[in-house]
């Protein structure tokens, strides 16, 4: 029973770490797509309000951009005016970049100048954005250009949106890509984290102690029964030896008996007899007398086991206080005495 608690402690121990660790794996897992959700509508929202206040003059922009090289768009005067009026939009936010793609992939605007004119054609946010569906990640940088600098060691949203004029079913005519800082909120939801582990843990361990106290308890009743059952099946064991050994005794007795009706010839019928006798009470050595008819003398007439035939046949013995047949009967029944070393025995053997 205690190698059974010490199993079970061990495995309890073992698999409570493991629960509380998948526990706060999978709330992390939870906490950063609903994170991730939030990031992505709150970007949406920003795209949205940006399109509704400067889009009606980035678009005339954007026409006039389509026949100039990168360098052209950078040095462009209404480039250096979009600048001012997104940064004046975007003060305050989290957002810590902006850029505009045309439907070619080509960069338009980017808050980081020298990325203006870069080719994202075969980017898949790029291509999920054209293709009319919003696509969003969220990554953690070491280092990050932003509008105020660089900065690091940064969770970043970044979702890429397709621009609409107005209308949601209309025609998409750019494509935006915005990041948003997301790190307090990242932040939060590790310690958050971390202050679950523990909890899972705690109550992992008082749900422990309860399954630890009724196992106890069951393996204590198991116990007792199964103690109880023991002495149980050894009582029966004892009644099952007696009733076999005297299913064997009056077995023998009714061989005795058929051989006692069915013999004419004595020595024959003496010689089966304690055969028998022998066999059932699980002697080595025997010997029948018979009373002779002078009723003073004892005359072997059968025997088995003896080396010196002397002993049997030496004498005849005088019978003094011949058994009764009652006193013979109570001998088969408590199956006489043993002797277990014959040799010490003097005329036995």
């Amino acid at each position: 029973m205690s190698k059974f608690r010490r199993y079970f402690s061990i495995t309890s121990f073992i698999s409570m770490v493991v629960a509380a660790i998948l526990l706060a794996a999978f709330y992390r897992w939870i906490a950063l797509n609903d994170l991730l959700e939030l990031g992505e509508r709150h970007n949406v929202s920003l795209t949205q309000a940006f399109s509704n206040s400067l889009w009606p003059q980035f678009s005339l922009f954007l026409t006039r951009t389509v026949s100039l090289s990168g360098d052209e768009i950078r040095t462009h005067h209404d480039t250096a005016e979009l600048r001012k009026a997104v940064l004046a939009q975007m003060r305050g936010l989290s957002v810590l970049k902006i850029k505009i793609y045309d439907l070619t992939g080509r960069t338009v605007f980017s808050t980081e100048a020298r990325q203006i004119g870069e080719d994202k054609s075969s980017n898949p946010g790029f291509l999920s954005a054209r293709s009319g569906k919003v696509a969003s990640e969220l990554t953690h940088r070491n280092t990050f250009s932003a509008f105020e600098g660089e900065v690091e060691n940064r969770d970043l949203i970044g979702s890429y949106i397709p621009i609409r004029r107005g209308d949601p079913t209309a025609p998409i005519e750019a494509v935006f890509e915005l990041y948003y800082d997301v790190t307090p909120l990242l932040q939060k939801t590790q310690r958050t984290q971390w202050v679950l582990l523990p909890g899972v843990l705690v109550i992992l361990g008082l749900l422990y102690c309860v399954l630890y106290f009724v196992i106890s308890r069951v393996q204590r009743a198991l116990k007792q029964a199964l103690d109880e059952n023991g002495e149980l099946v050894e009582v029966l064991g004892q009644r099952v030896a007696k009733l076999t050994a005297a299913e064997a005794r009056l077995g023998a007795l009714h061989e005795i008996s058929q051989t006692i009706y069915e013999s004419t010839d004595l020595d024959v019928m003496m010689n089966q007899i304690l055969d028998q006798t022998i066999e059932v009470m699980g002697f080595e050595i025997g010997m029948i007398r018979l009373l002779q008819p002078d009723r003073k003398t004892l005359e072997p007439v059968a025997s088995r086991g003896y080396r010196d035939p002397e002993n049997v046949n030496r004498q005849r013995r005088r019978a003094e206080n011949p058994a009764s047949p009652r006193i013979i009967a109570q001998v088969l029944a408590t199956r006489a005495t043993r002797v277990e070393d014959l040799a010490q025995v003097d005329g036995m053997r």
